[in-house]
This record gives structure tokens, sequence and C-alpha cells, in this order.
């Protein structure tokens, strides 16, 4: 049966190697005689087994014996993975043709071919009309107030995207300064781990006057924070000075849930569908688009 595992490696092996298009050539009529019930007439089972065996042998001996003695059973286990795996890549290239997710259509595990998820896939959403422009709350802004651009970015403090942004945030605010007023509101995603938990924390932190830096180490941190949660909330407080007994207890009494809840619903109204949503006045940039498309929009608003 060891054959059936033979045949895709020598197949590759062929493509750029004539030594191997002949054994390749076997394989394929071994495994087309083992598929038909018959004998394998070129042998090339036992000629692979005697050696993987006789490479054993100049290690040790008895493992080698103990091989070749259930060679066939060995063999028979490794065709098996070999289908069941078969079956499942099969079947997680076909979930993400169709659904954007090897795990399939409402999955947000973890994807081998798409490794940074599918939780914003913006290549269905190019027509942005029906986004609506949401209203300033009672969110933290930098710039002036009047100024005559405002961008307000929807971000989740859990999503890859919103962190990957962060950059152009950070050269929007360097290059414009004052001549634009940038805020923040939250949109939490559930099915990412401690988004909403880390949406309340900055809020917390904004009340001692420190959103900003908080909301900088968040996003600096991500990966840190989203498999642990008010452990490192409550480090990063500590390393911006804020009162971590006042913290604690805004944090663990979810004073600012209704808060976050507030901007998440403001953001349904918007029709927000993926994070990072930014409104540049009246212009609309969905997901981490790069610094240059942001210019374009700002530039033009000034």
């Amino acid at each position: 049966m060891i054959c059936f595992i033979a045949l895709p490696i020598l197949l590759i092996l062929g493509i750029f190697s004539a030594s191997y298009r002949k054994l390749a050539l076997e394989a394929i009529d071994c495994v087309v005689r083992k598929l038909t019930l018959r004998k394998c007439h070129s042998r090339l089972d036992e000629r692979i087994k005697a050696r993987i065996t006789g490479k054993l042998m100049k290690r040790s001996q008895k493992f080698a014996l103990l091989i070749y003695k259930y060679f066939e059973v060995i063999a028979w286990a490794f065709v098996i993975l070999f289908l069941v795996s078969g079956f499942f890549t099969a079947q997680g290239v076909y979930n993400y043709v169709k659904y954007g997710n090897c795990n399939g259509p409402d999955s947000q595990d973890f994807c081998i071919f798409n490794p940074t998820g599918n939780l914003n896939d913006y290549s269905e959403f190019d027509d942005k009309k029906d986004l609506i422009k949401p209203g300033v709350d009672n969110d933290p802004y930098l710039g002036e107030d009047d100024a005559r651009v405002t961008i307000i970015e929807y971000g989740c403090y859990s999503c890859p995207f919103t962190k990957e942004a962060q950059s152009n945030v950070i050269k929007v605010l360097e290059e414009y300064g004052d001549n634009i007023k940038f805020v923040f509101r939250n949109f939490v995603l559930d099915d990412h781990a401690y988004s909403r938990e880390a949406a309340e924390a900055s809020e917390c932190a904004d009340e001692q006057g420190k959103f900003w830096e908080y909301h900088q180490v968040l996003f600096d941190e991500q990966n840190e924070w989203k498999e642990v949660g008010y452990a490192k909330f409550l480090e990063y407080a500590q390393l911006l000075e804020l009162n971590e007994t006042k913290f604690s207890e805004c944090y663990i009494s979810r004073k600012y849930r209704e808060e976050v809840e507030n901007d998440h619903q403001d953001g349904i109204k918007s029709n927000i569908y993926g994070t990072p949503t930014f409104f540049i006045n009246n212009e609309v940039i969905v997901g981490p688009e790069p610094f240059k498309e942001f210019k374009k929009i700002i530039d033009k608003e000034l």
C-alpha cells in the first residue's frame, strides 16, 4: 500500500527530474492494480520496503526488523492518514473558495489559506454608498474642534486590520496636525477575543486623561492581551501610571459598558460592515488602505 503515498511524491519529483518519471509510472500502475484488487507486477512496494528497512538497519537492527515485520500494517495506517488529510484539505479548499474561510461559512477560526482571518473581507464591498456618516458622540478626539476635516474611525481593538491601519492614522496625525479633528469610536466584534473588554478598558483610561496613550498600547500589544485580558489591561494601566484602584473599579464594574454599546449601535445604524471604517468628511475608506489614499482625500477636502 505504500505506493499510494509514493505516487504523489514521485509525480512531483518527476516534474523536476527524468530519473523519477519511470518510478512515477510504476507507482501509477501499482496504484491502479491495487485499486482493482490485482497484484503489483513492478514490486514497487517491496523495493521501497527493502530500501527503508535497509537504511534503518544501519541505525537499529531490532527496529528495522520490527518495521519489516509490520510494514504492511504501517503502510495501511499511512494510507488512511493520507486519505483523511486529503479529504480535509479538499474540504478546506472548497470552503475557502466558497466562503472565504476554510472552516466554513460561519467560522472565524484560524485558516491556513488566510492566516489573518476573513473577519473583514472587503472585496465584496466595493460600493460604499450605503454607509451613513455617524455623528460625533462624547468620544475622545485629537485636533481642533472646528477643523476643516473631521475623520471618524470605527475600529475594534482586537481586529488585526484596525491594528494594521493604525500606522496610517499616526502618519495622518503627524502630517496634518490641527488641520483635522480625529475621532475614534468603538465597533466591538464579539467573536474577537476581549474586543468589548478592551474598549471598556480604554474608556476607563480616558477617565484619567490617558485615552490615546492606552489606545496605542492596546494596538502595540494586541497579540499579548488577546490571550489574557484583564491582567494585561491592568498592567498597561500601571505602565501609564494610572490610578490602579480607580482603573480596576471602573473596569470590573463595567462602568462604560453602555458607552461602548452606544458606539456599536451607532455603527450598525451607519451600516458598518467591517473594521476599520474611516469617514473623512463625506468620503469613506474601509479597511487598512495605503496612506496615499488618506492623503488624497484629505488634501482634496482641505
